[in-house]
């Protein structure tokens, strides 16, 4: 990220051309996104936050699961918090299945629906900003 920069004004051949030129470099951004959850609607943080915090309690995460016997592919969203209070979803449907499988060890995860019912929203981020788990 470029925190201060010069702004140069070069006259070439009679056309004048703008060049932005670094002054100092940030060395990274990073985000915390500890989990936050209301129990009954939604819960969301980064999967290297939560596995970093103070609590042993908490976690967040999805499971993908297919059951060949009753032709079906699945799945499911929780998250506990520092106080072992649970929300999670499921769902079939086949977007919210697609996104979940972009899910990283370093992901960003948002889910939302009723709590132990179907999910009606599932984001998941992977951005450089986001920490890593680390054991």
């Amino acid at each position: 990220m470029i925190s201060k920069s010069k702004l140069l004004v070069a006259a070439t051949f009679g056309v004048a051309s703008v060049i932005v030129v670094p002054t100092a470099v940030d060395a990274g951004t990073t985000v915390t996104w500890p989990l936050q959850t209301d129990l009954s609607t939604y819960a969301w943080g980064a999967l290297g936050d939560v596995r970093n915090s103070a609590s042993s309690n908490e976690y967040i995460g999805c499971t993908f699961y297919a059951n060949v016997n009753a032709a079906l592919t699945e799945v499911q969203c929780t998250a506990r918090d520092a106080n072992n209070q649970i929300f999670w979803c499921h769902s079939t449907d086949a977007a919210i299945r697609s996104v979940a499988t972009s899910m990283t060890a370093n992901s960003f995860v948002f889910f939302n629906g009723s709590n132990g019912g179907a999910c009606t929203y599932l984001q998941v981020d992977n951005y450089s900003y986001l920490r890593p788990t680390t054991p």
